[in-house]
């Protein structure tokens, strides 16, 4: 057997997600019937199957060739620059350590490619304990947590540099949206229809929510340009993000 035919989306919403992921590992397509109603949102590539219309449903938003190719990007990028980065590294470590002393790196574990949590590294920027009275909170554009010797580190985003180390783990990309902790996506996802769609691709040091959005932007908006990115993704987008990514950088807006 090489496909599965859903007649009807109701499956979907019984925890259909993981069940898709586990298909789609074992080789086997998913396709689930076209209804009439589904017409009106302008399907592409609608494939027949005994004179009835079915679409193909993915657990990526990448097929897998195209997620191979931006994983291959991203590793050329980050050894074939290792020579620039890592002296940086190494230099802002010095620093951070000696205006916030230890730890100098902050650990964190946020939710990345299929739902699985990962380790994720940042400089530290905030005083120990930051969140001990509060638990999860989002970083504000004036957050009283921020050490005042480390506001420039956040400014030029240097604090997400030791995030290349996850990259070079395969735990994120270079460019996709960005993670978020498990207690905050709860909340999201109870709340924000289609936002455990993000999690179809590997996490990003920077994303199109973050040349376009700001920290008070609300992550509603920011999904939508998350999920933007991923149905358009191309090694061109990637690249002008980047660069966007660098303007956004030297002209400090947050």
């Amino acid at each position: 057997m090489t496909d599965v035919l859903l007649v009807t989306p109701n499956w979907l919403e019984q925890d259909g997600e993981d069940l898709v992921y586990q298909l789609d590992e074992e080789g086997l397509n998913i396709l689930l019937r076209v209804r009439g109603v589904d017409t009106m949102l302008g399907l592409k590539s609608i494939s027949e199957v005994s004179g009835l219309p079915f679409i193909q449903l993915r657990p990526s938003s990448l097929p897998l060739s195209q997620a191979h190719f931006k994983r291959l990007i991203d590793v050329v990028l980050v050894v074939g620059l290792a020579a620039v980065w890592l002296p940086l590294f190494l230099l802002i470590s010095l620093y951070q350590l000696v205006v916030a002393g230890r730890p100098v790196l902050f650990v964190q574990h946020r939710v990345g490619l299929r739902n699985k949590e990962f380790p994720m590294l940042k400089f530290r920027t905030m005083v120990v304990s930051a969140e001990g009275g509060t638990g999860a909170v989002l970083a504000a554009e004036n957050d009283n947590r921020i050490i005042p010797a480390c506001k420039w580190v956040r400014a030029t985003r240097m604090d997400e540099l030791p995030q290349l180390f996850n990259v070079v783990a395969g735990h994120m990309s270079i460019v996709g949206p960005r993670p978020e902790r498990a207690e905050l996506i709860a909340g999201f996802g109870n709340n924000i229809p289609g936002y455990q769609r993000r999690h179809s691709l590997r996490p990003g040091l920077t994303g199109l929510a973050q040349i376009y959005g700001r920290y008070n932007t609300k992550p509603e908006y920011k999904l939508g340009y998350d999920l933007h990115y991923a149905v358009n993704w191309s090694a061109l987008l990637d690249a002008e993000i980047l660069l966007r990514t660098i303007a956004v950088v030297l002209l400090r807006r947050v």
